[in-house]
């Protein structure tokens, strides 16, 4: 590329244009002579110049202006010097471009990398391009002294070099790759957890050791005795530790420790670790940590006006139903058999229910578990899982864990938000209101972000009205302002994965404004394992989100696991394996 483009443009502003010290051609790949050529660039060396403008000076009197040029990914601009340099090696790409609003053309020169690197270091694919006659390329170089220069200095594959070096010294137009390092991950890290000395039967939606979902019916309530040990706490150990391809450390995390509560007539020993029983009764298990032993209360009739409200600090089993109005409380388990229709349950730990929900009145909630056969217009908050075994209409279900559905359920409509991952049948009809779907995502937060969302509206309307009336530059609009302006800060922070700080942090001024309790340096749950997996139909329209990502489908799709890409950036829906239920 050099000065005197034909453009009637560039000749009329006098456009000094840079010159480039690579060289690019189309040339055929591969045997298919019907097949369009295909660009291809020379290899470049980190440090290599690119683009500069020459003999610049020559023409800069003859009122020449020089071509706007922008750095691309993997090349750094020395404005000093006018001059472009390759930050990495591998291979240049020029692209020209007008930017929206402008009629001055722009040059951006990027490289390819080599060598690309996977988003945790821990992965090194090469990349292997055509060589081009009287060029430099992989032909003349040493591979590992390439490795060794871009930093690659740990888990190296010696078979793939060998492999790379026999396909380039063939120097067929062929583009190929090859996985060529790899890191060793940190293992073995153990979080404590209690192991249960006496049989408490399924937990209906636990991930099994085949990887199937259980779901069996859930056994609460289970009877113990006066002095019977039903639990040993196995403490954490931190495994061992990683390296990845640039032979850094990466140190293991610790295995994070538990709290053991109890509750009622059981004691937990901190010399032995074990938890006992002091007095007979029936055993409830909340998150796994939680325990206790109290006496079961069984009502064999329908909960309404001849029983009256139920507030008990025992296990309550209700043989009926539950009808309109009423309440029932429990700080034990609850289990009921018959419908809840407009009305209110709160259990202390887990909440069964055989039959269904109806009612746009009607709340459940759950210190542990939830496992309901249907839900029509309710909703249900609970501290563990929650298990819906047939469908969920229009329904509003948050859960602190995660959400289980069988592969047979149908969710119309409605909100379902996990803090962990999502299991489900079909999704939506064509003719329904679309489904919000959200895992990896804290409830609390996800209604804190919604009420700031619905602030930020009536403030901005409110604006707009005091505006119109005339006062554009009255107090109370500038005090509206900054406030709005706050709640713009805090959406932009506000971090809605489990285990982080509220908000993270943008940099390292951060203003005042929040706490250092509420920033975030941690990463949370691990978001590389949290999926919404959709066995069935998910209809067009539904909104997928994880953990801060959000997407929209634009299409129906069915029999898909929706995740985040390696980045962790973006939500992407891959083929769904055949995991069982």
């Amino acid at each position: 590329m050099t000065q005197g483009s034909s453009s009637d443009r560039k000749k009329e502003k006098k456009i000094f244009e840079p010159t480039l010290h690579f060289t690019t051609r189309r040339v055929q790949i591969g045997e298919d002579d019907s097949a369009d050529k295909v660009l291809v660039a020379e290899l470049v060396r980190k440090g290599d110049l690119l683009l500069d403008f020459g003999n610049f000076e020559r023409f800069k009197d003859k009122g020449f202006q020089k071509q706007k040029v922008e750095a691309g990914k993997g090349t750094q601009l020395l404005k000093d010097k006018d001059q472009l340099v390759a930050e990495v090696t591998g291979y240049p790409r020029v692209n020209l471009f007008t930017p929206q609003g402008t009629n001055e053309e722009v040059v951006e020169v990027s490289v390819e990398p080599l060598f690309r690197i996977d988003h945790g270091k821990m992965k090194v694919i090469l990349s292997v391009h055509p060589p081009l006659k009287d060029c430099k390329s992989l032909l003349t170089e040493d591979l590992e002294q390439l490795l060794e220069e871009s930093g690659i200095v740990f888990g190296v594959n010696a078979d793939q070099v060998t492999k790379a070096k026999e396909f380039i010294q063939q120097g067929l137009m062929e583009f190929a790759t090859f996985p060529i390092a790899e890191g060793v991950e940190c293992g073995g890290s153990k979080d404590a957890y209690l192991r249960y000395e006496i049989e408490i039967g399924p937990i209906a939606g636990k991930i099994m050791e085949n990887g199937s979902i259980d779901f069996r019916d859930r056994r609460i309530m289970v009877p113990v005795n006066t002095g019977d040990l039903l639990a040993t706490k196995i403490p954490s150990h931190s495994g061992i530790s990683g390296k990845n391809v640039f032979g850094e450390e990466i140190e293991a995390k610790p295995g994070k420790d538990i709290k053991v509560k109890t509750l009622g007539s059981v004691k937990y020993s901190d010399d032995t670790h074990q938890v006992r029983a002091t007095g007979d009764g029936v055993l409830s298990v909340v998150r796994g940590s939680v325990i206790q032993v109290s006496t079961k209360q069984k009502i064999n009739s329908d909960i309404d006006f001849a029983t009256g409200n139920i507030e008990s600090k025992n296990c309550v089993i209700i043989k009926g139903a539950v009808q309109p109005g009423f309440i029932v409380k429990a700080e034990g388990d609850i289990e009921i058999g018959g419908t809840i229709s407009s009305a209110t349950v709160e259990g202390g730990a887990n909440v069964v229910l055989k039959s269904g929900i109806t009612g746009k009145k009607t709340t459940i909630s759950a210190r542990g578990d939830a496992d309901i056969l249907f839900i029509e217009q309710g909703r249900i908050t609970t501290g563990g899982n929650c298990v819906i075994r047939k469908q969920a209409y229009y329904s509003v279900i948050h859960a602190d864990e995660n959400i289980r559905c069988r592969r047979d359920s149908v969710v119309v409509g409605g909100e379902l938000v996990a803090g962990g991952s999502m299991t489900l049948g079909d999704v939506g009809s064509e003719q329904s209101t679309p489904s919000l779907l959200a895992a990896g995502v804290l409830p609390e937060r996800f209604v804190f972000q919604r009420e700031l969302k619905n602030h930020m509206s009536e403030l901005q309307d409110e604006i707009i009205q005091q505006m119109q009336h005339g006062g554009a530059r009255s107090r109370k609009i500038r005090q509206m302002e900054r406030e709005a302006e706050d709640i713009k800060q805090q959406l932009l922070r506000l971090n809605l994965i489990p285990g982080t700080g509220k908000y993270s942090r943008v940099d390292k001024g951060d203003d005042k404004r929040f706490t250092d309790e509420e920033y975030s340096d941690q990463f949370g749950v691990d978001m590389r394992i949290i999926s919404i997996d959709a066995f069935g139909t998910v209809q067009a329209g539904t909104t997928i989100q994880i953990g801060n990502r959000t997407l929209t489908l634009d299409k129906t799709i069915q029999g898909r696991s929706f995740k985040l890409n390696s980045s962790l950036r973006r939500v992407v829906a891959v083929p769904l394996g055949r995991k069982k239920n």
